[in-house]
Formats: C-alpha cells, structure tokens, sequence
C-alpha cells in the first residue's frame, strides 16, 4: 500500500501532463488558421479614388426686383481619382459639357468669370485647378413675386462616361 501511495502522485502528473497535451494540440491548430485568416485580411485592396466634380457656390439664392440681372458666381474642381474614365494616363484634364436649366419665362447661360458677355457650353477642366465661371440669368418677361429655380450641370463629354454634377441657384423676385 506504501508503493501504491507514491505511484498515485505520479500516476496523476502523466495523466495531467497528457491531458494538457491533449489540449493545447487543438489549440495550437486553431491558432495557425486564425493567422492565416488575419493574413488573407491583410491582402484586401481598397477601392480606387472615384473621379468627382466638386461645386463651390458664392450665393446660391440672389435677391432682386423684376427686371434686374441675376449672376450666380461659383467655382468647379475635377479631380481625376486614381482609374479616370476614357483618359490616358499623361492626360490630366476633361472637357465638360455645360447644361443650364432655367425656366421657360427666362433666359440664362454659363460665362467665364470675367466675361459675362461670352456665352459657354463646355469647359476644360485640369484636375486639382478650380475653375471659376458664372451663370447670368434675366426674367424675359413681367413675372410675380417669387422663387425660380436654375441649374447648372457639367457632364463629360466622353462617350459613355458617367461623371456630371449639379449646382443649383434660386433667383428671387422680390417686387415687380
């Protein structure tokens, strides 16, 4: 009985250190897969920059009585992003084509910044640069008081290409 009270003690510690070798197998290979994972997350690319129109508009509601000329003033910014549409790749710039949206009792158009009297209807744009441009707009006839809407959209003109923005101006009559 004294030899089988010595042998317990150590009977125990194998069966301990087994049962934690037992354990710490699985653990081990759990571990390899979760680092592979963490690697295959590693290797996800992100998405490129998207080609963008940016508008910065001065005023977009201008006040004045009927008959008064209304100059909407704003700037346009093209950023090109990393994969731009239709250009090759020492290509920097973009013609756009301008849309202007007014309505029927008016007559608006886009000008370059400094003249108004020079109607456009496509602007180059280089990216990075803003360009400034302005939107004159004149009531044709005698109209009430009140709120009209005018737009401005620059679109690619490549065949196919998606990329437009929008400004949008209100000219308010306040008498007449």
């Amino acid at each position: 009985m004294n030899i089988l009270k010595r042998k317990i003690p150590v009977l125990i510690l194998m069966l301990v250190f087994v049962m934690s070798i037992m354990v710490m197998i699985p653990g081990m290979l759990m571990a390899e897969e979760e680092t592979d994972a963490e690697v295959e997350e590693e290797v996800i690319i992100p998405d490129p920059d998207p080609e963008v129109l940016e508008f910065d508009i001065t005023y977009p509601e201008i006040q004045a009585e009927l008959g008064s000329t209304y100059e909407f003033n704003f700037a346009v910014t093209y950023d090109m992003g990393d994969e731009p549409f239709g250009l090759e790749e020492e290509i920097s710039e973009k013609i756009f084509d301008i849309i202007v949206t007014y309505p029927t009792e008016w007559f608006a158009a886009a000008t370059p910044q400094y003249q108004k009297e020079t109607e456009i209807t496509a602007v180059r744009l280089k990216t990075g640069t803003a360009e400034n441009l302005r939107v004159v707009a004149i009531p044709l006839i005698k109209l009430e008081p009140g709120e009209y809407p005018i737009s401005v959209k620059l679109k690619s003109s490549i065949e196919d290409d998606l990329l437009e923005g929008t400004a949008e101006f209100t000219a308010i009559i306040t008498s007449t």
